[in-house]
């Protein structure tokens, strides 16, 4: 029998918290944080893991609501205990970059666009950056704020792209982010 040990988290999952609307600073902040999570699961672990389960209720938040991942990894720590090799790692890292960009959507759009991935990939990009920055309140008058939204939504389209090659690592995902 195996156990999981977590430190307690108070503040609930993003599945409970995400349709609470938020400020620009605060979504950003839980982008960034969700990007860092994946970026170290991704690159600072040999091998890579993949979390292998993104959804809004694997996402956690601290006393300082800073979001963390749960419950990753465990095809691949079943798959080290068999002594099997996972070939199929690099379409799983894949696949948690799909996922992020949805997460991104989903916390855009305080829960409105859930699994929204080939919706924004079906639109013209000025029209997705246009809606996401009616739903974040970024007029015309905030020139700073609606570039903001618009590098994370090129994020978003970007890890939503619809051949897994064409979607950029975590590690690049963050650096976008964070420039």
């Amino acid at each position: 029998m195996a156990y999981m040990l977590y430190d307690y988290l108070p503040n609930g999952n993003l599945a409970e918290k995400v349709r609470i609307p938020r400020d620009w600073s605060t979504k950003c902040r839980i982008i960034i944080g969700i990007a860092k999570g994946l970026c170290f699961l991704h690159h600072d672990c040999n091998p890579a893991i993949s979390h292998g389960d993104l959804k809004s209720s694997n996402i956690v938040f601290d006393d300082n609501f800073e979001p963390r991942l749960a419950d990753f990894g465990f095809k691949h720590l079943m798959e080290l205990i068999k002594g099997q090799c996972n070939e199929a790692i690099k379409d799983e890292l894949y696949m948690d970059t799909y996922k992020f960009g949805e997460k991104i959507l989903e916390i855009l759009t305080n829960g409105r666009l859930i699994n929204g991935g080939e919706n924004i990939q079906s639109k013209p990009k000025d029209v997705v950056v246009r809606e996401m920055c009616n739903e974040n309140e970024a007029t015309d008058s905030n020139n700073s704020l609606q570039d903001e939204v618009k590098q994370i939504v090129d994020v978003a389209l970007l890890c939503t792209r619809s051949r897994p090659a064409d979607r950029p690592s975590m590690e690049h995902a963050l650096k976008l982010l964070s420039g």
